[in-house]
């Protein structure tokens, strides 16, 4: 078998979103290389969602083989405290983004997950929104710089970013990070496209990787099931979604002959 394809930062915390495109990243990585070992290392800030992750392997059609948690450090306590006082945002981004390189060091001296980088033909960062802030955003821009140096090639599927992370690395340093990825730089999102031109950073904006999953369910409308008057609705905190509006919702729903089910994507 020949080498490996890796994939970084899949977030097995119990979102379903994030279940799915790892899925579709292996499925994605299957097609391409047929034969070829596909392994993933997960985010060890954040405890398994072992119920969801169980039964995602279960139903998990493509082999793919979990490689634990990826090496995790936080940033000092007096950083911390320092970046809590006012008027220190601009000292306490030039710091954040040193310890990054710091970071990066100890996490290429990480020897199981340095080998299995320097292996690997091809490192992948998971999709989704996860170029945040503080600590996370600390070890993902760690891994990033680490693969950089082992890797051949360094890629990432579509993702979002916010401004929390234009904040934390500021626009220069930013881009200058995820420069470290090959091109194109897929972003999934017209926000994150917008943000990261202001940073200097040449994206392409195009659909999360997850809509490329179509086809599995394809059969679904002809597989002879009657539909139901089942009604999912799924609630985000964008939109100012309020308890009352749900409740009104539903009442409206119910009016109509359906029933209405609250449903989320995540624990």
């Amino acid at each position: 078998m020949s080498a490996g394809v890796t994939i970084l930062c899949a977030n097995l915390k119990g979102n379903l979103g994030d279940y799915a495109i790892l899925e579709i990243m292996g499925r994605s990585f299957a097609q391409q290389f047929p034969g070829v070992e596909i392994g993933y290392f997960h985010h060890a800030n954040k405890p398994v969602d072992r119920e969801r992750y169980a039964q995602f392997l279960k139903e998990l059609e493509v082999v793919m083989t979990d490689l634990g948690p990826a090496p995790f450090y936080r940033r000092p306590t007096w950083f911390r405290l320092l970046a809590k006082l006012p008027g220190t945002r601009r000292l306490a981004r030039s710091i954040h983004n040193a310890l990054i390189g710091r970071v990066a060091d100890k996490i290429c001296r990480e020897q199981v997950f340095a080998e299995r980088l320097k292996s690997s033909r091809v490192v992948a960062f998971a999709g989704g929104s996860q170029w945040g802030k503080a600590n996370l955003n600390l070890n993902m821009f760690a891994q990033l710089n680490c693969a950089s140096r082992l890797s051949e090639r360094v890629i990432t599927f579509p993702f979002g970013i916010s401004k929390v992370a234009l904040e934390c690395n500021g626009a220069s340093r930013l881009g200058e990070m995820l420069s470290q990825m090959g091109k194109p730089i897929l972003v999934r999102d017209v926000i994150s496209h917008r943000l990261l031109s202001q940073a200097g950073v040449r994206t392409s904006h195009v659909s999360d990787c997850v809509f490329t999953a179509r086809g599995l369910f394809s059969g679904l409308r002809n597989s002879g099931h009657q539909p139901t008057k089942t009604v999912y609705v799924s609630v985000t905190r964008s939109g100012k979604t309020s308890a009352q509006g749900i409740v009104e919702l539903f009442d409206r729903l119910r009016r109509t002959g359906l029933d209405p089910v609250m449903f989320s994507s995540c624990e």
